[in-house]
């Protein structure tokens, strides 16, 4: 966003009381001698500027800046602010002075410009510039009107509501170049919590004007009438709706004051409500948007709250009661909120038998683990036990065979003992015979 600087030069100061407060880009045009090249420059700056603002202070040298603020309020009447000083140094306007400003600003408000009455005012617009307003998720106040006979009245408006902290959405001043007007109307309807109708005799019979009070009550805002201008028969034409409605009236310049404060002491009333309402109606929408897909439904603890909003404000009969499709869009989050909690117990219950399970499954296994370890133990002590048997019959058969051996050789020797022994008898037996003889010799 880009502001150009125009309006009373001549060593005047205000420029740099306003460059430290703004937060957007500006242009200054002040030079110091002035030449074709800073001409060029300065229209080449006003084709990139956003608005165009005109300060006039008691420094003033002609007549050109006035001239021109009201040339591009007429021509660019969203974009030139204008703004006067009633002093600069030690330069004072007249009274007289202050009356014809006063003029010229009133002249500019009804070409559809804004007239802010201080640099403070202007640094304030200005920082919550056109793009930034047009981001908000929520107005305070939305205004339709019929150009031809209300343009005055509803710049009027905006500037009151301003100078009072309001958020406005207004076509003159929130609608970008480029874009598709009907829907950033729509969308302007959408984010605001009031929607204001100027009645006139154009806005009355205008396509327009009523096309955006169909869509304010299908959305659900609170519709608030004013009486601009009154002719005989319009009550006949206008929309069913508006004629039932109370009416606040704005049919004369006295009356502005008045009719001002009955509209912030109206709008005051019950205002969670009507941001409540705002705030699920832009889900609602985005939701709608985008084929009612259920990725743009409400979280549950969004769900929540919407529906403590919605089931309060039926209770309770709340004026202007949740819009239709507010109502469908919360009840359709609730019915998903409500299929996911029993998917999850569902899930749950699932996870559980699949725990159950799987401990059972391991308990089978680790049993079936013991039964096996214990018959491989007893398979381990069985073939053990066989093995010693079959050892100890093994050493049992051994000593058995060295048993006989033992006793083989134990007749063996008890049959040598015999032999000798009887050859021994025969020996001597021989020998006794033999000395039988020799005696028997020997006598």
């Amino acid at each position: 966003m880009k502001v150009f600087l125009g309006g009373t030069c001549n060593n005047s100061l205000w420029r740099e009381d306003l460059i430290p407060k703004l937060t957007i880009d500006y242009f200054n045009p002040v030079v110091d001698e002035w030449s074709d090249e800073a001409y060029n420059a300065e229209v080449t700056a006003k084709l990139d500027c956003n608005y165009f603002l005109y300060c006039i202070s008691p420094k003033y040298t002609g007549y050109f800046s006035f001239a021109e603020v009201v040339n591009e309020s007429y021509h660019y009447s969203n974009q030139t602010i204008f703004c006067f000083l009633t002093e600069d140094g030690d330069q004072k306007f007249t009274e007289a002075q202050i009356e014809s400003l006063e003029e010229l600003g009133e002249k500019v408000v009804e070409n559809g410009g804004l007239w802010l009455e201080n640099l403070a005012e202007v640094a304030a617009f200005l920082n919550s510039s056109q793009e930034t307003r047009v981001q908000l998720n929520r107005y305070d106040f939305f205004i339709s009107y019929g150009r031809k006979h209300s343009s005055s009245l509803a710049s009027k408006l905006n500037n009151s509501f301003i100078k009072d902290g309001k958020t406005v959405w207004m076509d003159k001043l929130c609608i970008p170049t480029g874009v598709d007007f009907q829907k950033s109307i729509k969308e302007g309807i959408a984010k605001s919590d009031n929607f204001i109708y100027i009645i006139s005799p154009h806005s009355v019979q205008s396509e327009y004007c009523t096309r955006e009070l169909e869509v304010a009550l299908k959305y659900g805002k609170r519709i608030i009438p004013i009486l601009h201008i009154m002719e005989p028969g319009l009550d006949e034409l206008m929309h069913p709706e508006i004629q039932k409605l109370n009416w606040i009236n704005f049919d004369a310049e006295r009356k502005f004051q008045h009719g001002q404060n009955q509209l912030l002491i109206l709008t005051s009333a019950d205002e969670i409500h009507l941001e409540n309402n705002t705030k699920w109606l832009q889900k609602a929408l985005e939701w709608d948007s985008n084929d009612r897909h259920k990725d743009f439904l409400l979280s549950q603890t969004e769900t929540k709250l919407a529906e403590e909003w919605y089931n309060n404000a039926l209770e309770k009969a709340k004026k202007p009661p949740p819009s239709p499709i507010n109502g469908i869009f919360i009840k359709e989050s609730a019915k998903i909120v409500l299929y996911a909690k029993n998917r999850r117990r569902r899930i749950g219950v699932l996870i559980t038998g699949l725990i159950v399970m799987s401990l059972a499954f391991v308990i089978a296994i680790y049993s079936y683990s013991q039964a096996e370890t214990a018959k491989k133990a007893a398979v381990e002590s069985a073939i053990e036990a066989i093995t010693q048997k079959e050892r100890a019959d093994s050493l049992a058969y051994d000593a058995q065979k060295q048993r006989k051996i033992a006793e083989q050789q134990s007749n063996h020797a008890r049959v040598s003992q015999d032999r000798a022994q009887y050859e021994a008898s025969i020996m001597i037996a021989t020998i006794d015979s033999l000395i039988s003889v020799i005696e028997a010799l020997e006598k």
